[in-house]
């Protein structure tokens, strides 16, 4: 899903993953594995800025294939607060959409290398799972909270669908009212047919 980006002509280059998520009824979240904020063109031509979450946002490794893969991913994000955790299980984050892009930058200035197709997207899907981890610091009394957020590829939901009718009389009676043609398929998936036996 990544775009071919030259970076021949840099010595020293820097990577950061920069991680859209639309939640309906809350709003796009946007954040980077980056220390600073950033500001990202996106596919309607505008620029947003991503959130800089550093170490504390996670994202697992990528496979690198020549062709459209259905991998799954999963994105962790760790010190979360309380009560963001509670307001969390309100909304419907299930099938919300997730975009990762991948942008290369030069370590000295921290701005993006100027080639074309940087950052580039490197996945795009819908958030199948997620779930809750909490670790409590007996020291601090402090509790931290881990969310770990599955996303499947939208290769595999594209696979995954269902495409056409069933072949049931029911069905077809509420596409087609008029239509007959099926009223028999019950009788004759249920008949046994000696195929080549001598009349």
């Amino acid at each position: 899903m990544s775009q071919t980006l030259n970076l021949s002509n840099y010595s020293n280059i820097q990577q950061a993953l920069f991680v859209y998520m639309l939640i309906p009824d809350y709003g796009a979240l946007r954040m980077s594995t980056y220390d600073v904020a950033m500001s990202i063109v996106e596919d309607d031509g505008n620029s947003y800025e991503y959130a800089p979450t550093g170490v504390l946002l996670s994202v697992s490794e990528f496979n690198n294939e020549l062709t459209p893969s259905k991998n799954d991913i999963t994105i962790s994000l760790t010190g979360i607060d309380q009560t963001f955790v509670a307001g969390m299980m309100g909304y419907q984050v299930k099938g919300s959409p997730v975009v990762i892009r991948r942008g290369f930058f030069d370590p000295q200035t921290g701005i993006l290398l100027p080639i074309a197709g940087n950052p580039s997207r490197r996945f795009s899907g819908v958030i199948s799972n997620y779930s809750f981890s909490d670790e409590y610091n007996d020291l601090s009394g402090v509790v931290n909270t881990t969310v770990s957020v599955s996303c499947s590829n939208i290769v595999g939901v594209l696979e995954n669908k269902i495409t056409g009718q069933r072949t049931n009389h029911n069905e077809r009676k509420f596409l087609y009212p008029g239509d007959l043609s099926f009223q028999r398929v019950a009788t004759i998936a249920s008949s046994n047919f000696d195929f080549g036996k001598p009349q």
